[in-house]
């Protein structure tokens, strides 16, 4: 049941999340507390980048609950599964949100650390399995507790970095979003989200 558990809960690090701003003197509990508060709010902020009225339906969306250690299989999943309502073609978010880079020690460079490798290994799979593109949204900077926008936002398809649980902020950057803030479309034509 701890492997499960490990398995379905998202990346965190109480000692890298306590060298944030403001975080010093919190407990591993407030902290994985915030740190979950931020990627729900993440996860809203990415849908409201959506045209849901027009365009866009939202076909799932998991709930990661765990409650008494019993966890429904689908935490596995990525977040969200869309749907471009004009054709039909469904693609699947996994929505990362990170208050900032870290300095990698073993890389000696600025990074984000977005998921471990058995996560990755489930997104693949239902990436597979389902027949859907997956992609890796990933919000960095300004404080999204408090309504803030990310500072910068990627939007990466999984097997760009499916073998990279920390990439590179460098790498990162021919996914950037120019404007954080413009409404994601789905280009028909080459099947992408853009």
């Amino acid at each position: 049941m701890r492997d499960f558990l490990k398995k379905v809960l998202d990346f965190f690090d109480a000692e890298e999340e306590r060298t944030l701003p403001g975080n010093a003197g919190k407990s591993d509990a407030q902290l994985r507390t915030e740190y979950e508060q931020k990627g729900k709010l993440f996860e809203k902020y990415i849908i409201g980048r959506f045209d849901t009225v027009n365009y866009f339906g939202v076909v799932d969306w998991t709930r990661d609950i765990c409650e008494d250690g019993i966890c429904p299989e689908s935490n596995c999943n990525p977040d969200i599964l869309m749907r471009y309502r004009r054709t039909g073609d469904k693609f699947a978010l996994e929505c990362k949100y990170r208050s900032r880079y870290y300095y990698s020690e073993k890389y000696h460079t600025q990074t984000i650390r977005w998921a471990r490798p058995d996560q990755i290994e489930n997104y693949l799979r239902y990436q597979k399995e389902q027949n859907v593109p997956v992609y890796v949204v990933i919000g960095v900077g300004n404080d999204i507790l408090h309504g803030e926008t990310p500072k910068e936002l990627y939007c990466v398809p999984l097997n760009d970095i499916k073998n990279y649980p920390e990439v590179f902020a460098s790498y990162l950057q021919k996914y950037r979003r120019p404007n954080p803030e413009k409404n994601f479309f789905w280009d028909v034509r080459n099947k992408r989200l853009c």
